[in-house]
């Protein structure tokens, strides 16, 4: 398996948001700040699950 180090990732994610238009720069940011919103509630909802189940 060919595993990238995460700035070979950054560099070829830099590269190809080089040549978006405008356009769909937008749209990947907008979709990556939902995901990385969606991943802070995931993971705010495993601490509230987790201490429910620590407390009792």
């Amino acid at each position: 398996m060919n595993l990238k180090t995460a700035k070979e990732v950054i560099e070829e994610l830099q590269v190809t948001i080089s040549h978006m238009c405008p356009e769909e720069k937008m749209k990947l940011e907008v979709w990556l700040k939902e995901f990385y919103i969606d991943e802070i509630i995931k993971k705010e909802n495993n601490k509230a699950h987790t201490k429910v189940y620590s407390d009792s």
